[in-house]
């Protein structure tokens, strides 16, 4: 790993305020942030979103083909702030992608207040075992939604969980890296 990922949450915290804000009316129970292309899940979001009958964002930097569900909500192209304050109204992140080597959209999401279930190899992500939810195809995963969202206390609790675990890495205790020069 290089020093970048711990440089992107001083980021994160910059533009969000630095704290979780409790308060926000968190009106989306789902969002996607990311490309909208099948390595990072797209496809297997929307069969997700189809299931679900609450409200859902995608947070993705262009307009996709494919058809949106009607209870989808696009963003595309936000600016940072725009994708804080989204986050920050946002229940659960679901990222289908196979592998992320860091999980930068998960990283940001969690510190805007998301819980965020564990869908592929993400090696920095799995130290909340009932949020591992590997190999489940989309309508287990949106079964295992349904169950969560509809237990306001242990979605905190495990988004409660989940904060913990990311504070106590060792390796966010590391000095950056200096920059490379060449």
């Amino acid at each position: 790993l290089s020093s970048l990922p711990f440089e992107c949450e001083r980021s994160i915290k910059k533009r969000s305020g630095g704290a979780v804000e409790t308060h926000v009316t968190r009106r989306y129970a789902l969002v996607f942030l990311g490309r909208p292309v099948a390595q990072k899940g797209w496809p297997a979001f929307l069969q997700i979103v189809d299931q679900l009958d609450w409200p859902c964002l995608g947070i993705i930097p262009f307009q996709p083909k494919d058809h949106i569900p009607a209870n989808l909500t696009v963003l595309v192209g936000a600016q940072d702030d725009e994708v804080a304050a989204a986050l920050r109204e946002s229940k659960i992140l679901i990222l289908p992608s196979d592998y992320e080597s860091f999980g930068f959209a998960q990283a940001e999401a969690l510190l805007s207040g998301c819980c965020v279930p564990i869908l592929g190899e993400w090696p920095l992500w799995l130290n909340v075992p009932e949020l591992d939810w590997r190999g489940q195809s989309p309508p287990e995963t949106a079964q295992r939604l349904r169950e969560l969202l509809a237990d306001p206390e242990r979605l905190s609790q495990l988004r409660s969980r989940q904060m913990q675990s990311w504070n106590l890495r060792v390796e966010r205790q590391a000095p950056a890296l200096p920059p490379l020069h060449g």
